[in-house]
């Protein structure tokens, strides 16, 4: 740090007085400079730097008739070592409450109201316009990385304290980010507040808190970090650390209104199931990790527009904070999405109007990474010798809620993400009233139901008692649901978590659902409809029987004109298919024979990727839906009098799809 400021100070304050036109003028400057903390600390560090010029500058203005006296008092403010002596071993100034009991400023420094200060040789340089101290010491919970914290004085009057990595106050250039929030850093002076943070830290390890610290929410050893709440043991609480955008994400999670009053949104529900799933979703969101159970799952409601589903967004989104900022647009990257869901981690996302999405099959590339609880692989330039590393994957577990005016499955024909994702189709809410009272309940009272039912679950013996009823009521239902297809089965799991979260809901206060309204039968059914539509297979069969259907005459029995007049389809032969009306006599054909050129053209134009068509084929094969060549699933047909090798569809597997 340079003095050349601290000289122009004095040559302004000596232009001042000496160039004053009236004595009154000359006075008043050197009042105002008097008066001035700032000044007079410049005045201070222009002395220690160059005596001679302080001595001469003193000169010229005591030279001022009526000055003397006022310059004298001036250099007695400035003229004072004693306010920028080093402190000496065991001596110690007054500090502020916001440090921890036994702390002290490093030797070789010296730390105000109006600074830092360091002594460097024989001058004391003033380093910082404002004071910083080190409160705290930090490691991630996750991660194990180390952080500290930094208090200083904030712009509005109140301490400002920021967790930082231990990395960030070690390097002179990223402790410049910290000016963003009114730390006094900045590119000059950023490499001897590195030194003075060290030397700090250091001289106070034994008095320094050490806590955890923690970039995500959910369940963590002890307790539940909810927002920025910590809800669980005192002896290791776990402190909030996110960035700006988590910090917004953090904010939106807190209580207003009362408990009593929320309740009234049960009111508002009156018999219909659907409203009764999705407050439960949210609390089956915070018991996936508790009770153990392996995949992440979506809650999806879609149906006609205006008909209450972003009303019951609302309502999940009510149990832990508020509804108008947590619930988010499908419209959005994956990057973000990916953010998002690893922020709230154990908390249920809340993602309204899948038609919003960009491209269309991101909503099934979420839905199947959100249930396998992990975002996507990156890598990282490598160290120590390394061509490349990796980056740290971010990780969740959580119950998806999800709307709009198609069901999420319509998105995507991949069967892993139709087996993790319960759709209720249909009109949530009976009319438009209803809506209102519920979105007029929840915009006043929000956050109470989650932290309830946190504290609940982390009475002692709790955990082992769920667990085990999971465990009994999951095989049980899945037994059940399994009837109705392997999909029907797996959803099976969503349903009993859903079971679970109404009763831990009625453990916790929550009022039962009326009599006549069962929503976990409403939840099975859906479970059971969505083994159907997630059959792979069998909705591949539907859609090459239309698409045959819709291009009979492109099939050899079926074709237009005889003999020389035979007409050939421009794309060549699709295939042999029988003729109902062959000869005035009823035939009744027996097989389907599609080329395999048709056959990837007919379930591309479904939607199923090129690449699927080859698995879909050997499943026909292994339900008997095909008669296949020895050792090929393709048979063979003749088509214009020339054998062909097909795919020979049996009339029976087709009978079934039309039944």
């Amino acid at each position: 740090m340079t003095a050349a400021p601290e000289l122009d100070v004095i040559a302004d304050i000596t232009s001042a007085v000496t160039d004053a036109d009236h004595k009154a003028d000359a006075v008043a400057a050197l009042a105002a400079a008097m008066e001035d903390a700032r000044t007079v600390s410049m005045l201070r560090q222009a002395w220690e730097y160059d005596a001679g010029a302080w001595e001469a500058a003193c000169a010229r203005m005591g030279a001022v008739q009526g000055c003397s006296r006022l310059v004298g008092r001036l250099r007695k403010l400035v003229e004072v070592r004693s306010g920028l002596r080093v402190v000496d071993q065991g001596e110690q100034p007054v500090l502020p409450a916001v440090v921890p009991d036994g702390y002290e400023v490093p030797m070789g420094w010296d730390v105000s109201a109006s600074g830092i200060w360091h002594h460097d040789g024989d001058r004391v340089v003033h380093v910082a316009t404002a004071p910083i101290y080190v409160t705290g010491r930090f490691v991630d919970a996750d991660s194990g990385i180390h952080a500290v914290e930094l208090t200083w004085p904030g712009w509005c009057g109140k301490w400002k304290r920021e967790i930082v990595p231990a990395g960030t106050a070690a390097d002179a250039r990223s402790l410049v980010a910290l000016s963003g929030s009114g730390a006094p850093v900045t590119s000059a002076n950023s490499g001897s507040l590195v030194q003075y943070i060290d030397a700090s830290r250091a001289r106070n390890a034994d008095v320094l808190p050490l806590g955890i610290s923690a970039r995500r929410m959910g369940w963590m050893q002890g307790g539940f970090l909810l927002g920025r709440d910590w809800i669980g043991s005192d002896d290791a609480p776990v402190h909030w650390r996110g960035d700006e955008g988590q910090d917004q994400l953090a904010d939106c999670i807190k209580a207003s209104g009362t408990w009593e009053g929320w309740l009234g949104i049960c009111d508002a529900f009156g018999d219909r199931p659907i409203p009764w799933l999705v407050m439960w979703a949210s609390v089956a969101s915070v018991l996936l990790e508790y009770v153990d159970a392996a995949d992440g799952a979506t809650l999806d409601v879609s149906g006609e527009t205006s008909k209450g589903k972003t009303t019951l967004m609302r309502v999940g989104a009510s149990t832990y904070g508020n509804p108008d900022r947590l619930i988010r647009s499908w419209k959005t990257r994956m990057a973000g999405l990916e953010a998002y869901l690893a922020t709230l981690c154990h908390l249920p996302p809340m993602l309204d109007d899948t038609k919003k999405a960009s491209p269309r099959e991101m909503v099934g590339d979420v839905l199947y990474m959100h249930s396998g609880g992990m975002g996507v692989i990156r890598g990282k330039p490598g160290t120590a010798g390394q061509g490349v590393g990796m980056r740290r994957a971010e990780t969740w577990r959580s119950l998806l809620v999800s709307t709009g005016e198609e069901r999420a499955t319509s998105f995507t024909q991949d069967a892993g993400a139709r087996a993790r994702t319960l759709c209720l189709v249909g009109e949530p809410l009976g009319s438009r009233e209803q809506a209102d009272r519920i979105a007029a309940v929840t915009a006043e009272h929000y956050g109470h139901l989650l932290p309830r039912v946190v504290r609940w679950l982390l009475e002692p013996g709790r955990r082992a008692s769920l667990r085990v009823d999971w465990k009994c009521n999951r095989k049980a239902r899945s037994e059940k649901l399994a009837k109705a297809g392997a999909v029907a089965g797996r959803l099976g799991d969503v349903v009993t978590l859903l079971e679970l979260a109404g009763w831990v809901c009625h453990c916790v206060g929550v009022p039962d659902p009326p009599e006549g309204c069962d929503p976990i039968k409403h939840a099975e059914q859906a479970a059971i409809d969505g083994g159907k539509d997630a059959d792979r297979p069998l909705e591949a069969l539907r859609s090459v029987y239309a698409w045959c259907s819709a291009h009979q005459s492109d099939f050899w029995g079926r074709h237009l004109g005889e003999g020389a007049n035979t007409r050939v389809p421009s794309a060549g032969w699709a295939g042999a298919w029988k003729d109902d009306g062959e000869g005035g006599q009823i035939v009744s054909w027996d097989s389907i024979a599609i080329t395999a050129s048709s056959l990837d053209r007919a379930l591309v134009d479904a939607g199923y990727p090129k690449t699927s068509v080859g698995g879909i084929v050997e499943r026909w094969a292994e339900r008997g839906w095909l008669r296949c060549g020895k050792g090929r699933v393709q048979g063979q047909a003749r088509i214009g009098g020339v054998p062909t090798r097909v795919y020979v569809i049996e009339r029976s597997a087709l009978d079934g799809v039309v039944a």
